[in-house]
């Protein structure tokens, strides 16, 4: 049985994740918030064209 791998919902929790984890850090690393909003940016981007991906495979068949 072949399993179904949802990555728009792996980068959607990452894409929350990020910016938590950066401000965190931001007292012990230099611009980790800024790095850490920069890595959710990337994160939305990625679930969107995954589910777009996603949408369009499913219209397909």
């Amino acid at each position: 049985m072949p399993s179904k791998k949802n990555f728009t919902a792996v980068f959607c929790l990452l894409f929350g994740i990020s910016p938590v984890l950066g401000m965190t850090l931001k007292n012990a690393i230099p611009y980790s918030a800024v790095i850490g909003w920069g890595f959710a940016v990337v994160f939305l981007l990625c679930a969107g064209i995954t589910a777009s991906k996603k949408t369009r495979e499913e219209y397909k068949k």
